[in-house]
């Protein structure tokens, strides 16, 4: 059928943001309205247009005051007046507690429905209670309007009285909230002081860290050095008496013989110490090598001499034996002379036994 419709689709007023009659000065039934994209409309004629384009502005005014959508090319006489578009902006939220439209929100037609406003529903039970009170008196009118005058001015005194009573309390609540403020205040600077204190004492306790370590470290240095130097010195360490015995050197005497063998020794034992590598360029350790360099070559010159005194010593021995004799040792074994050689001033070898007792004290 051709005169009925079935609605496709429906948009809020809110999203409309163009309203575009086409032509301003041209009656067309064209029109064009901008949601989030662009429609072309075409009305029956350019009357019903002009309607539709004025209820859309009328509607805009009183719901949309400050958000209404821009009407182009559209005639001015279409729209309301600044004045009536005023009126429509002071009374856009007037509305119902219940939810219905004020008597002073323009109508489609754009007239008002009067100058009062909508009573709320305890309203009108607080007016049926004080009707249903002065029923008696309903016929006088001018005693029930002095009757509304009166109960009016003890609602305005109560209201007074109220508003005075809010009034301290508001104070009273404000004087809390202030000293709220203050103690939040001073336990704010209480947070703060105790964030810097905690923030010092963490930097103390990193330095305390830092310091522990570093003194465990500087123990463990200590230690090691300790044990350095206690190697050092016990491999580098050559008794009193056995140094002033290799200084003096008293070769010559069978009982001091061997406390020097072993004195000689202990020298070789302190030289050849295996020490590491990087103790060698300690001065200390040159200076007690070189001392003990010196000691060696010292008692190595006194031995030198000794021996090679006791080997002229014993090298100038003639090798004579009594002439009774009938023996020459030879390597510390007898062997008796041919039978009939003379035996008087006779030369033998000299026995090696002496020879080897003398220089027994000196082997390694």
């Amino acid at each position: 059928d051709k005169e009925s419709f079935k609605k496709k689709n429906s948009w809020h007023l809110r999203d409309l943001l163009v309203v575009d009659g086409k032509d301003e000065n041209k009656d067309t039934a064209e029109l064009d309205l901008t949601f989030e994209r662009v429609y072309k409309w075409t009305a029956s004629s350019a009357p019903d247009k002009n309607s539709f384009v004025q209820i859309l502005w009328r509607l805009s005014c009183h719901y949309l005051p400050k958000q209404k959508p821009q009407f182009v090319n559209v005639p001015r006489q279409l729209l309301l007046k600044q004045d009536s578009l005023r009126n429509c902006s002071d009374t856009a939220n007037n509305t119902g507690l219940d939810g219905s439209t004020s008597p002073d929100a323009p109508s489609l037609d754009g007239s008002l429905a009067g100058d009062y406003s909508a009573v709320s529903v305890r309203e009108q039970r607080d007016l049926q209670l004080l009707m249903t009170q002065c029923s008696s008196a309903v016929s006088n009118a001018e005693a029930f309007a002095q009757q509304l005058a009166q109960d009016l001015s003890l609602l305005d005194g109560a209201n007074i009285h109220s508003m005075m009573a809010s009034e301290a309390q508001v104070e009273a609540l404000l004087s809390m909230i202030d000293a709220a403020l203050e103690e939040a205040g001073k336990i704010e600077g209480k947070l703060d002081s105790y964030d810097s204190i905690l923030l010092h004492v963490k930097d103390t306790i990193h330095k305390m860290a830092d310091k522990t370590k570093c003194i465990e470290q500087s123990n463990e240095n200590n230690t090691k050095l300790l044990e350095e130097l206690q190697q050092v010195i016990y491999e580098l360490e050559l008794p009193i008496a056995q140094e002033q015995l290799l200084r003096s050197a008293e070769l010559s005497n069978s009982e001091l013989l061997p406390s020097i063998v072993e004195a000689a020794a202990a020298l070789q034992a302190v030289l050849s110490a295996p020490l590491p590598p990087h103790l060698h360029y300690m001065q200390a350790v040159k200076d007690q090598k070189k001392k003990f360099e010196k000691l060696r070559a010292r008692f190595c010159q006194l031995v030198s001499r000794h021996l090679n005194n006791l080997f002229i010593h014993l090298g100038n021995d003639p090798g004579l034996v009594p002439p009774a004799s009938n023996v020459a040792a030879v390597g510390g074994m007898s062997n008796t002379l041919p039978y009939g050689s003379s035996g008087a001033g006779r030369v033998c070898l000299p026995r090696h036994s002496c020879v080897h007792t003398e220089l027994e004290p000196y082997t390694p």
